[in-house]
């Protein structure tokens, strides 16, 4: 892990050091270590869908990166997330069983832009039985 930085952002050298006092010369590579902001959500939309699954959801917020580590996760269940914009992602609400506790609860909506840390934040996404036609009288 990469130690605490501040809020500074950007690319920063890194230097390997032999566990004595001196550190060591920088490696030639020139290798680099990248601190990104950290990202936020602030809305999402629709709010619930099927317990089917398969509901495109939109996240919106900040300091979303376009990376193939991208993922959001809804309640315990992490899935990929595609990349719209820096404010924008959307991914695709997985199917559950879990109705009742749902309807008064919800599922806390997360992303990731490394695939390990998520975002804080409330926002929820709840699941609802699914609806359909069962008939119809001319």
């Amino acid at each position: 892990e990469a130690p605490f930085h501040g809020t500074r952002e950007g690319a920063v050298a890194v230097d390997v050091s032999n566990g004595e006092r001196e550190s060591l010369a920088r490696a030639k590579s020139a290798v680099e270590f990248t601190y990104a902001p950290v990202p936020a959500t602030r809305h999402v939309s629709p709010r619930s869908g099927s317990t089917a699954g398969g509901t495109v959801v939109r996240v919106e917020g900040w300091n979303f990166a376009n990376t193939n580590l991208l993922r959001c996760r809804i309640g315990t269940i992490t899935t990929s997330g595609v990349w719209r914009s820096a404010t924008s992602v959307t991914c695709v609400a997985p199917a559950s069983r879990r109705v009742a506790e749902d309807a008064q609860t919800g599922h806390l909506v997360t992303v990731s832009t490394n695939g390990k840390d998520f975002t804080t934040g409330n926002q929820k996404f709840t699941y609802h039985a699914p609806s359909g036609v069962d008939a119809v009288f001319p």
